[in-house]
């Protein structure tokens, strides 16, 4: 293992190995996670951070600090973005048939999509955690 983590096989068997990813600082209290007694907590992309942390950060926000991946299932969030977006109707000229060069932070694919003001949904996982290239 090259994360420096010592688990159960039971967590192992779940674990997503990031190269070093324990000698790094949380990047919520920047204290170091290999020397620091309280507990830490593995997140879905791979990264760390203190449990108390996560708790913390996990408040105000939905995605990894460090590769801004989904910190858990967004489906029905994804649906309530879709409810929205079809609640608007279409777009006024000149906007209806522009497009948008996305990045998905979840899935790592790029496309282009059609162009909205604030939500822009990745056209293969179908979720919004996208960014505008």
């Amino acid at each position: 293992m090259s994360c420096n983590a010592c688990m159960s096989l039971e967590l192992f068997r779940k674990h997503r190995c990031v190269e070093q990813s324990l000698k790094t600082p949380c990047p919520v209290c920047s204290d170091q996670l290999f020397e620091s007694a309280a507990p830490v907590r593995e997140l879905p992309c791979g990264h760390f951070m203190h449990s108390h942390c996560f708790g913390a950060y996990r408040r105000y926000s939905y995605t990894c600090p460090l590769c801004f991946q989904s910190l858990g299932d967004m489906a029905v969030y994804w649906r309530m973005i879709d409810g929205l977006v079809a609640a608007e109707g279409p777009l006024p000229e000149p906007y209806a048939h522009a497009t948008q060069e996305v990045l998905c932070n979840d899935c790592t694919a790029r496309g282009t999509v059609p162009f909205h003001f604030v939500y822009h949904k990745c056209g293969g996982c179908g979720g919004y955690n996208t960014r505008v290239l």
